[in-house]
C-alpha cells in the first residue's frame, strides 16, 4: 500500500535511527525502497544488513551523485499507491504512515499530504523559523497562496500519490531545489495539498545537511525556480493590468530577471519613494484603488511578506486577484 522512499549517502549510524522509525510503524503494510547513492562503506553496510533482515526492504544502488538521481531511481522500484518520503538522518513517529495514508484515503481530491514538523537542531534558529512558518500553513489555500514565499512543505514530511509521477514527471535533475520545483509544478497543475494536525516528522538539523551545503539549495537556486513559475503564472493573474513590484533594491534585481522571462515590470512600490531611471516608483500611500494594477510582493526580509499582505489587504487588495506574494 505504501512505499517509503529513503535515499542514503554518508549518514553512517544515523541511518539506523531512520530505519528503526520505519520498522516501528503501526501500519505494517509498507515497502521501504532504500537507495544507496554514492554511499560510504559504513552506510552501505548498514543498508545491506537492514535489507537482509526484512524482505519488505528493497535495496537499490544509484552511483550517480545527487539526491534527485537517487529519488528518481528509487521511484522506479516503488510499488505502493502512496509514496512517503524520509531522509536518512531523520525519523518519523510510529503512527505517521497510518495517519497520512488514512488522510489520503478519506480525501481522494488531495494528491499530497504533509503534517506538523518537529525540528531538532543545535545549528541556530534560521530553519526553526521556516518550520514554524510552514507548520502554520494548514490548508491547501494557505499553501497555495504562499507557494512563492517558501516551499510550503518539508520534503521528508510528505506522502503523495505515486500516480502523480506518471502524470507530471519525476524530480528535476537540474541545479535547482528538486522538491520545491516539484511542488510548484504540481500546484501549477492543480494538485491539492493537505496537512494532518499531528507531527509526522522529527527533522534533525546538522551542518552537513544538503539544504545547508549544496548549491541546489542556495538562495539563487530558489529564486530561479520561483521566478520561472512566477513568469508562467503572472500573465493570467495580471489580466492585462500593469505589473508593479513591491520591494527594494533586491526586488529591482529580480524585476530584471522577470523581464528576461518575458514579464514587463512597470514600476517599484517601496516604503520610501525613490527616483528610478528605467522604472516607475511610488510609495504604499500612493497606491491606486484595487483593479487598475497588479502587485507582486518581492520583499526579501524575513516576515516582510506578512507586512505587505496586511497593508494591501487593508487597502482592499485581494490575494491572487490583485496581488501575489513572493520572496
Amino acid at each position: 500500500m505504501i512505499s517509503v522512499l529513503l535515499p542514503c549517502h554518508r549518514e553512517g549510524e544515523l541511518l539506523k535511527r531512520a530505519l528503526r522509525s520505519v520498522a516501528q510503524q503501526t501500519l505494517r503494510d509498507w515497502q521501504l525502497v532504500l537507495v544507496c547513492n554514492d554511499c560510504d562503506a559504513e552506510t552501505a553496510a548498514i543498508a545491506r544488513e537492514a535489507a537482509s533482515a526484512d524482505r519488505r526492504i528493497v535495496l537499490v544502488n544509484e552511483p550517480t551523485p545527487g539526491i534527485a538521481h537517487a529519488l528518481n531511481t528509487g521511484l522506479q522500484y516503488c510499488t505502493g499507491d502512496y509514496v512517503a518520503r524520509l531522509d536518512a538522518d531523520d525519523a518519523m513517529p510510529v503512527n505517521r504512515l497510518e495517519l497520512q495514508s488514512g488522510y489520503l484515503d478519506l480525501h481522494p481530491d488531495v494528491g499530497l499530504v504533509s503534517g506538523q514538523v518537529r525540528f531538532v537542531t543545535n545549528e541556530g534558529t534560521g530553519y526553526d523559523h521556516y518550520v514554524q512558518q510552514i507548520n502554520g500553513w494548514q490548508t491547501h489555500e494557505q499553501m497555495y497562496c504562499y507557494r512563492f514565499v517558501e516551499s510550503p512543505v518539508a520534503h521528508p514530511s510528505v506522502m503523495f500519490r505515486r500516480s502523480l509521477i506518471a502524470r507530471f514527471g519525476d524530480y528535476s535533475t537540474d541545479n535547482v531545489p528538486e522538491d520545491y520545483e516539484l511542488w510548484l509544478r504540481w500546484l501549477e497543475a492543480g494538485v491539492r495539498f493537505g496537512k494532518v494536525d499531528d507531527v509526522v516528522l522529527d527533522w534533525y538539523d546538522s551542518t552537513g545537511r544538503l539544504s545547508r551545503t549544496h548549491d541546489n539549495y542556495a538562495r539563487r537556486a530558489f529564486d530561479e525556480v520561483r521566478l520561472r513559475y512566477l513568469a508562467r503564472a503572472l500573465p493570467q493573474l495580471m489580466a492585462g493590468r500593469p505589473l508593479w513590484v513591491c520591494g527594494g533594491r533586491y526586488a529591482r534585481r529580480k524585476s530584471t530577471r522577470l523581464k528576461s522571462l518575458g514579464i514587463e515590470v512597470t514600476g517599484i512600490v517601496d516604503v520610501i519613494g525613490r527616483r528610478l531611471e528605467t522604472l516607475g516608483s511610488m510609495t504604499y500611500e500612493q497606491l491606486p484603488s484595487p483593479g487598475s494594477i497588479f502587485l507582486l510582493s518581492m520583499v526579501s526580509n524575513r516576515d516582510g511578506y506578512q507586512i505587505v499582505e496586511k497593508v494591501l489587504t487593508q487597502k482592499g487588495y485581494v490575494a491572487e486577484r490583485d496581488f501575489v506574494l513572493a520572496a
